[in-house]
Order: structure tokens, then sequence, then C-alpha cells
């Protein structure tokens, strides 16, 4: 006899089962899935038009499991209508015998294949799958139904995005684990170690099925998948055996990692008692990370008791226990993104009756619209319905329209008639052509009707009471980083998605960096981006950018189901301008000169529209046309224009003035803008020295960016070129004082070689500008060229001021080559001439650098009193930058004579000022003085992080330490000390978190680091430690008056942020919602009057020091 494996599944002989399905009523079978115990073929049900799923079943069952089969069918039955279970449509056997289930057919994957093909899904959505395939499981054990085969390859997700579980089929088989039968239930990696030990499914093995999936979901893998060569009895002996793999290991919140691991604990009687006990741990997890709380959908009784049982707060209350109706029709195309204004969309409208989606066409208003009405529709009793106004030309048909998209008897007199006792949305889609007959129609219905909403898409607000209104921004929005990075992988998951579709494209990783700077470019606009992806066909990626100069030619041949302004980019802005009045055209039009944003002060200036208009209301009605957006910058407000708006702007500035109002050419626009912005440079720069530095700094940062263009605009000719090189020389303090190094050496030495090329005399000041660039960034010999170009040029031109700062800088060139008598000579003779002129600036700050130079020499108290000096002119004026700085040398003083404490109080008091104005480069000094600190003090981890920071900022300047061999010489040192007293691993680990951390992270590090304390190898005492034990607040005393309004978790908090980590890392730590962190650190910000993070570890290090 030959053998036989026990582990495999036994087959009857090989029929034509797609013959048997078509006797049945089942045409056109083709095989979609199989496994060990069946088929599922997709069908065409003829006599009911629909297509459906059919699973055979092929295993070889006796009579008695065929009929236990049977049974659990109609036991399933009883389940039909639950949202998270997959319908059974009709079960029965084909001619040959085998049991067939008959099941809705779903397009979209399962979670296994989604998972399979596109990584994991985030913890946000995993704890959303939990909560509703926990509900799934509990309606299903409240009829005492087990599933026994709980994995993501059983749940599948609708057209809707909801998951449904399946294959129930199997649940009540006997014979799981039993090899004698030869049937295997469940798949091993998602089985509980008590089934694999023989003992029988219960509640608690489903649970563990669940808590894997969810594993499985936030990882991409299973806790337990098979090893390469590892045979079933290994992997069914590891999962019995071992823990499973800590979550800790994959960047997930402690509380994620918690609640998942609870449902796969060793023994049964750790997990949750029931599977709505664990849907209620996940909805508090959610609840916790300010997420939406989704429901658990459960059959109304066992819902009321749930309910009954968690007491009035509401907080366990069931679904709508069937599904509400909409008219909205499934997408054709997947929907990507969004999250983040879905959860905003649900969140105002619990607050109010009417929100209204802005944002310019093409933003994806519409779909956002749709996909939040499908996400939401379990909260209206009578459902979500959508009208679509994109084709009612006539206002008086607005009603009727709302009408025949609503359900209702068809004896009803009026729209109010008909919606009056009803609880439902309205979707009241693409309002902008009867923008104020639709405001008027919503105003009646929302009188009338109370327990109607409405949300509605438009590019301008419907301006009634009580409305919401949301901007839906593109996919790059001005926001943080870890904003900007989320919503820029939704741009690239567009394209991606897209160009996969019209196929002829296959994504490569390699190509990854091309798609994000392909989608930087298109503004993030969702139209753009999938009108660029649909040239994947004939195109690759670097030519599609290459022809971004025109594109409005390229992109455009949308799809023919597009509504036909959505066809092409030019289509939809041309629509756009339209709409607009002769007044707001003009405007478009001239504001295309600004890049990035303006305020209305510049606006006003630049921009001219004539005598009767005011540039405020056409302005305002720009920006309720949504082609302007409103951005709040601190204490200002500026406004901002998409890059292919902008373009278009242009396009129409150039070849349709003739339309629309203009009194100037667009060269003499260009003129105006240039002159504008070189007076606002200049004033910055008369104010930089005394209190106002935060000022002239901040408006600066504001406008680089109009700033370059007008740069760029006066280089190209001759005549404007000396507008050019003033700006140069006018900017010093914002490339030199604020760390801008490697932009003001591209604008000088820019400048320069135009200006040469031109054949004109280049501008002494702009000369000492450049070479003082050149010094710090390292090239000493082209610093003393231009420098002693500088000193020529400012004798021709007769600028003395000029003579002296050039004067003063060849002094640091000679320092820098090791001539310490001929550096002070020269620093000394600058100094005097200064203070013959009364230049205060000057002579503050080449005092300081005299104190510095005489510092490094080892002259203490020449150093000192150079120092002091130069202290005392800044006090006297209100500066704090060349203030500050001057207190870093005499940090650096005391270092080098070995009094490390006093060199880190001073150091703090400097970093104080530095922050304040945000000095890059006085910052990234200052943290190096505090790396050495901490060295000397045997904290080799810290100064290693502080050490990468410096780092970073270092080489993304292009400066090194202000090129100063001798202060080379320190951090060489430093660097010999800790990686003599670390291993590499650490070392690594150590600086690649400051790496990480960045230029932000400098100050946050510095402080606790250079705190004196015992070394690491020793026991650090409890009141030098700056993160509290988890879950006690500290009980060390607050050190500043500033401070002793912080309730005690703020204060927890706030010792936290001092230790240099993230919001979301706070969260992690102490098991709170990342929103709550934010909102503490504000108001901790806000009662110590603060701007930021990194003046809250300077406040609270002195206070320390002075209590």
């Amino acid at each position: 006899m030959a053998e036989v494996d026990p582990l495999a599944t036994q087959r009857a002989p090989a029929v034509d089962i797609a013959a048997e399905l078509a006797a049945e009523g089942f045409q056109d079978a083709h095989e979609i899935a199989h496994g060990g115990f069946g088929v599922v073929y997709r069908c065409e049900q003829p006599a009911l038009e629909r297509t459906v799923a059919v699973k055979v079943l092929t295993a070889d069952l006796d009579e008695e499991n065929f009929q236990r089969f049977i049974e659990e069918q109609h036991a399933m039955g009883r389940l039909s209508g639950h949202p998270n279970i997959v319908t059974i449509l009709h079960t029965g056997a084909t001619g040959s015998g085998r049991p067939y289930i008959v099941m809705p057919y779903h397009r979209q994957e399962s979670l296994e294949t989604h998972i399979r093909e596109h990584g994991p899904i985030g913890w946000a959505d995993a704890l959303r799958l939990g909560v509703k395939i926990a509900g799934a499981l509990a309606a299903a054990h409240r009829i005492d139904i087990l599933h026994r085969d709980v994995k993501p390859g059983n749940i599948l997700l609708t057209e809707y995005g909801e998951p449904e579980l399946t294959d129930f089929g199997i649940a009540r088989i006997t014979g799981g684990v039993q090899t004698a039968a030869g049937i295997i239930l469940g798949s091993p990696a998602f089985t509980a170690p008590e089934v694999l030990r023989g003992e029988p499914a219960s509640v608690a093995s489903d649970l563990y099925g669940l808590g894997a999936t969810l594993f499985c979901a936030v990882t991409g893998h299973a806790a337990f998948e098979r090893r390469s060569g590892e045979d079933v009895v290994a992997q069914f002996l590891r999962i019995t055996n071992e823990p499973i793999p800590s979550l800790h290991d994959y960047d997930l919140p402690s509380d994620i990692a918690a609640v998942i691991e609870r449902a796969m604990a060793q023994d049964p009687k750790d997990r949750p008692t029931s599977t709505t006990e664990y849907g209620e741990e996940l909805r508090a997890v959610q609840r916790r990370k300010g997420l939406a709380v989704n429901e658990m959908a459960m059959p109304t009784a066992l819902a009321t008791e749930q309910s009954r049982k968690l007491g009035a707060t509401g907080s366990g209350a069931a679904a709508i226990p069937r599904t509400a109706r909409h008219n909205i029709s499934a997408d054709v195309t997947s929907f990507v993104g969004r999250g983040q204004e879905t959860r905003e969309i649900r969140t105002l409208l619990r607050k109010t009756r009417l929100l209204t989606l802005t944002g310019i066409g093409g933003v994806g208003k519409s779909r956002l619209a749709r996909s939040a009405g499908l996400a939401i529709q379990r909260a209206f009793r009578d459902g979500v319905w959508l009208t679509d106004f994109n084709f009612v030309q006539d206002g008086k048909f607005i009603q009727q329209a709302i009408q025949d998209s609503t359900p209702g008897p068809a004896t009803v007199l009026s729209l109010v008639e008909q919606l009056r006792d009803k609880n439902l949305m309205l979707i009241l889609d693409n309002c902008d052509k009867l923008t104020e007959e639709i405001a008027d129609t919503a105003a009646h219905l929302l009188a009338q009707c109370p327990e109607v909403k409405i949300l509605a898409t438009s590019r301008t607000p419907l301006d009634i009471s009580a409305e919401y209104v949301l901007n839906v921004h593109p996919f790059i929005p001005d926001t943080d980083q870890g904003a900007q990075s989320e919503v820029l992988n939704d741009a690239v998951t567009l394209f991606r998605d897209r160009a996969q579709a019209v196929g002829g494209w296959e994504y490569d990783s390699r190509a990854e960096n091309d798609v994000v700077q392909l989608c930087i470019r298109l503004d993030g606009l969702p139209l753009a981006i999938e009108l660029a992806a649909l040239r994947t066909r004939t195109m690759p990626i670097q030519e599609i950018s290459q022809r971004l100069t025109d594109r409005f030619g390229l992109l455009k041949g949308g799809p023919r189901d597009m509504h036909p302004r959505h066809r092409s980019l030019w289509t939809l802005l041309e629509w756009t301008w339209d709409q607009c009045s002769v007044a707001e055209k003009s405007l478009w039009a001239q504001f295309s000169v600004f890049v990035g944003s303006a305020g209305l002060d510049a606006v006003r200036h630049i921009c001219a529209l004539g005598p009767t208009a005011d540039v405020g209301e056409v302005v305002e009605g720009l920006v309720q046309h949504s082609i302007l957006t409103r951005r709040r910058s601190r204490d200002t407000i500026r406004f901002q224009m998409l890059d292919t708006i902008r373009e278009f702007g242009q396009l129409m500035l150039e070849r349709d003035a003739g339309s629309f109002e203009l009194s100037a050419s667009p060269a003499d626009l260009r003129d105006r803008h240039l002159h504008y912005y070189a007076a606002l440079a200049a004033q910055a720069e008369g104010d930089w020295f005394g209190p106002n530095q935060f000022r002239s700094r901040s408006i600066v940062a504001s406008e680089i960016s109009n700033m370059r263009a007008a740069f760029d605009w006066a280089l190209e000719t001759p005549e404007r070129s000396g507008t050019a090189t003033t700006m140069v020389a006018d900017l010093w303090f914002y490339w030199l004082g604020c760390g801008h190094l490697k932009e003001g050496r591209l604008w000088s030495e820019h400048a320069w070689n135009r200006v040469h090329n031109f054949g004109i005399p280049y501008s002494a000041r702009a000369l000492w500008v450049l070479g003082w660039n050149l010094l710090i960034t390292g090239e000493v010999t082209g610093a003393e060229v231009r420098l002693q170009e500088c000193l020529s040029e400012a004798a021709r031109q007769g600028d003395a001021r000029a003579a002296s700062f050039g004067r003063a800088l060849l002094g640091a060139v000679r320092c820098f080559q090791d001539d310490y008598a001929a550096g002070v000579e020269l620093y000394t003779t600058a100094i005097a001439e200064a203070k013959q002129r009364g230049d205060q600036l000057a002579t503050a700050l080449f005092l300081f650098h005299l104190g510095e130079v005489y510092c490094l020499y080892r002259e203490f108290d020449l150093a000192e009193e150079c120092c002091r000096e130069s202290i005392a002119i800044c006090d006297r004026y209100g500066d704090q930058w060349c203030n500050s700085l001057a207190r870093w040398v005499q940090a650096l003083c005391a270092f080098m004579q070995k009094s490390t404490e006093r060199a880190a109080a001073i150091a703090a008091t400097a970093l104080t000022g530095m922050t304040t104005i945000e000095d890059q480069l006085g910052i990234a000094l200052v943290g190096e003085l505090f790396a050495w600190i901490a060295a000397e003090n045997g904290k080799y981890s810290e100064a290693a992080a502080l050490l990468g920071a410096t780092g970073a900022y270092w080489s993304a300047s292009g400066s090194s330490v202000m090129g100063l061999h001798r202060l080379m010489e320190y951090r060489g040192s430093c660097l010999a000390t800790i990686e003599a007293n670390m291993t590499d691993r650490d070392f690594k680990r150590s600086t690649e978190k400051g790496a990480r951390l960045g230029f932000d992270g400098i100050a946050t590090l510095a402080l606790p680091a250079a705190r004196v304390g015992v070394p690491e190898s020793g026991r650090v005492p409890i009141e030098h430690r700056s993160i509290p034990d988890r879950g006690r607040v500290s009980t060390a005393p607050k050190p500043s008056a500033a401070l002793e309004s912080l309730t005690p978790r703020e204060w927890e908090i706030a010792r936290l942020v001092t230790q240099g980590m993230t919001n979301k890392e706070i969260a992690a730590e102490l098991i709170i919602g990342k929103r709550t962190v934010d909102t503490h650190v504000a108001h901790v910000l806000a009662k110590c009057g603060l701007r930021r993070r990194s003046e809250l570890a300077s406040l609270i290090a002195t206070s320390s020091d002075d209590s």
C-alpha cells in the first residue's frame, strides 16, 4: 500500500465543477481562490443579474460532517445583515453532492492580499479593523458559533472600505488538529497555542486569532510565520512554547503593543473574557489616541445590554444594526489618504448642521465628501443622500434636484415636507455655479427640518449662519515636517496607484524620489497628479518632470468618464478664471509676481487695481474662490497661491492682459516687486542691532522666497544689478547672524559673477559679506582675496565702514593662518575706526571677534575684557545676537580653564539669547561647547548625541566650527574621549539620535547633558534625573516662578521635552494620546511665555541652577 501523508487534505476524483455550477444557475465560473477545503469561483447569476462568489467544498467529507456543515449554514443565516460578516446568499450541493455556499462578490482584495501588496496598514487603521471584527465575532459567539480560523485571508475588504469576516463555512467541522482525520482546521500561524496542543477551540482561541491578525496588520507579517526549511511540527512547537515577538521593536505606541499582546497571551485566562470586552479595550485606546472611536455593530438586544453595563456615558453604544441607505456610487478608482480630513468632518458634524468643504478645483472635495458620507452613514437613521449640481443649470431646479436624489413618497408637495421628519445628511456637491440659490435652499431646510444635516462642496463658502468651513488642501500643505511627510506619502500613493492602473509603468523603489519631486512640483494637487500619472503610458517619470515647464500642455487628456472641465488642468483653471470678476482676474494675474506668500501690505504696494477697487476686498474675493489661501504666520496674515495657479496667472498676464484692468506692464510689475523687497531688506538690516532683532529675522525668513525672485530679476540687466548687490550686503545678518551660510554664499557668488561679467565694479559692502562667508565655510584663501578687494573698492568708493569690516575680517584670516600678531593688530585698528565713527554694531562685533582670538591663544584676561565691553554695548542697545556670541566666548574661556560648571552656566545664558532670535550658527557653536562639557563630565552618550546634532548642522550649512583648527582640535579630542568610553554600537546609536533630532534638538539636548553629576558608570542621583519614573509624577521642586503655575502633568511633560523627546515619544512614554501631549506642550509654552521648545529647556536648566 502506498504511503499516505496524514496531513494532506483528501480530495475526490476531479469533476467538471464549472459545468455543475452552471447546472445550478451559476454561469461563467472563474476560479479566484482556493484552499485546503475548497475552491472559490466568481460566477454570473443571470436569474438575478448579479455577480456572486461561490465556494465549493472539494474535501472528502463524511456524512456527519456534511450535515454539520448544513446546520452551520442555517445558524450563519441568523447573522445575515451584520455589517462586518459576509452575507450567505444561498447554500446547496452540486449534482455530484459537493456542498457550496453563495456569497456576494467583492472586487476588493482580502486583508492578506492588501498587506502582501501594500505592506502594514498602520496602527490607527488596525484599531478600526479590530473593533469591527470584534463586533462580528461577538455577534457569532452570542449564538454559540466559533469561527476557528480568524486570519487576514478570511477578512474581505468591501468596495466601501469595510472589513467583512468570512469563511464561517468550516467553523463547526470536527477533526481540528487531528491527523487521523487528515484535516487541520485553521492556519497554524493564527491558531491559539492551546488548540495546537489539542484543546478544543473556544471564544479565547477566536480572540487569539484576532490578536494575531492585528499583529500581522501592524507589522506586515505573522507573529509565527514558518521559517525557511521549517516543517509544520516544528512551527507548532514554536507557537506553543515561545512568547510572541515583541511589538516594541516596530515603533508602535506602548499601549497599542500591549492591547495586541494581551489578546495573544499564551494562557487563555490572561486574555479578555470576551470579544465584546476586547472591542471595548480597542475603543478605549482609540479614545486615548484622539482617534474617531468606532462602533462594534451588535444585535440590538446585546447592544442595549452593553450600554446598560457601561453606564450613561454612551461609550459602548452599538451601531445602528442595519446598513444605512445612500445613493453614493462606488468609486471606480481607489480613494487615497484624507484620513485626517475625514476625522475632522466627523467631529465638525457633531457640532454643526452645515459643513462646507472648500478648495481650489481638482483638490478632491467631491471625492472626500462622498467618502466621508459613506464612512459616517450609520450616524443617520435615514441615510446619506447625494445631489450633484454639476448638471443643474438653473437655480429654480435646485429643490427638485434634491427631491429627486432623496427617497420619499411621490405624493409629497415640497422638499421640506419630504425631509421634515427625516434624520439624514444631504451631500450638496459642486455648488459653485449656483452658490447663492443653494445657500438659500440650505438655510430654509435647516430651519424647517431639525434632524437634517448638510455637507456641501464648493470653491466658495455658502456664507449663511452656523456654517462651518473646512478648507481642503492639496497633498503638500504648509505644516510641520511630520504631517507633511504623511500627506506627501499620500501624494506618492495616488500617483503610483493611478500609474499602475493605466498600465505601462511598474513601481520601482528607486524611482520613488523622482515621484516625490514630481508630486511636489505639482503642488500635491490630486487632479494634476492623476493627469501626470496618465502620461506614464508613453514617457518615464524624468521626462514628465522635464516637460512640466509646459504643464498645461502636458496635463490633459483625462478619462472620458471625468467631468469635461477635469480632463485637463488648463480647462479647470480657465473655468475658475471665468467665474472671477474683472478686478479679481487682474489681481490673480498680478499676484503671480509673488513667490511663496505675501502680506496684504506688499500686495497693496505692488499690485495696482485702479482708483475704484479696494485691494483688501479683492484679495478676500480670491480667498473665497480658493485662488488664494490665507495663512497665519505668528501674528501676521499672509496669502499664498499654488505654483500651478500662479503659472496660470503668469500666462494670462502675458497673453490676455487686455481682458482685464492692468495699469502696468509685466516688467513694471517686476520692478515694483524688486524695489519693495529691496527696501524691506534694507529696513530689516537697519533694525538688526537692537531690540527688534527677532522681528528683523522673522521678516526676512517669511519673505525670503520673494527676495530671491527680486534678486534674480535684478541680475538680469546691468542697470538693476546694483540693487542685487545691495540686497546681498543688507542681508548679511541673515546669512551670517542667523546661520544661513550656504544660501548667503550662493547669492554672493552669483551676484559677484554676474556683475563681473557686466564689467561693473562690485560693492565693497558685498565684498566683505562674501569674504566673511568664505572664511566661515573654510575657504581662507578665497576669503583673503575678496577681503583685499574690499579694501581697494572701499578706498575707491569712499566707504570707510566697509573698509573697517574688511580690515577686521582680514584680521580673522591672519588668525586662521596662525599669524596672531598681525590678526590682533588688524582687529585693534578696525575697533578704533568703528569707535571713532560711533558705529556701535561694528565695535561690539569686532570686540567679540578679538575676544575669541585672545581666548583661543589662551589670553583669557584680554578675552574677558573684550567680551565684557562688547556685552555692555549690546545691553545698552538691546542686542541679543552679538551679546550671546560674546557670552559663548566667555563660556569657552571657562571651559579651557577647566571650569566646566561656570562654562555651562554662561553657555546656558548664551543659548537662551540665541534660541530667542533663532541664530542657527550660534546654537550650533554652543551645542559643540556643551558636548565638550558633557564629555568632560563623563556623560558620553549625551555628548555623542550633541555632536551628532551639531555635525548635521555643520554638514548642511557648509561650515565647520568657524573653520578654526583650534576649535576643530577640541571637537576631535571630544570625539576621541567619547569613542574610548563607548562601544561602537552605543556611539553610533547616540550620534544617529542627535542627527535625527537635528538643529532643533541641539538646545533640548545641550542643557541636561552639561549638568554636573555622576558619570555614566555610576548611579545618577534622583535629583539629576530629568525623566520621572513611568506612572509617577516627579516630586522634584518646581524651581522657578515661571514654572510654578504648571500642573503636575505639565511639569512631567516639560521635563521630557528637555530631554529632546518628540510629542509622539512623550505620548508613548506616558501612555497618553499625542494630541493630549500637543495640548499640554502648548499650555506649558504659553504659561512660561515662550515660543520654542528649546527655550523651555534653557528655562528649566537656568531655574534649576538658581535653586
